[in-house]
């Protein structure tokens, strides 16, 4: 009885700390991401943003003309 108890409370703390692992990783990128949306938006008026490091230019020609547009 006791070894049934102890394997279902560790089928059920396996599923609580990695539902809380989990819950902590999609927290941390919602911060992250909340945290850059000013940098975003500042970069993007400008037409030059970087994203999680990663540069981004805007691959469509009226994207392009528009960026031209905003920055003169």
């Amino acid at each position: 009885m006791i070894i049934v108890a102890g394997v279902l409370l560790s089928f059920v703390f396996t599923k609580l700390s990695s539902r809380l692992v989990l819950a902590v990783i999609i927290v941390g990128l919602g911060i992250f991401t909340w945290t850059q949306r000013d940098a975003i938006d500042r970069d993007a008026k400008k037409c030059d943003a970087t994203f999680f490091g990663v540069h981004l230019t805007p691959s469509n020609s009226d994207l392009k003309r528009h960026c031209e547009q905003v920055t003169r």
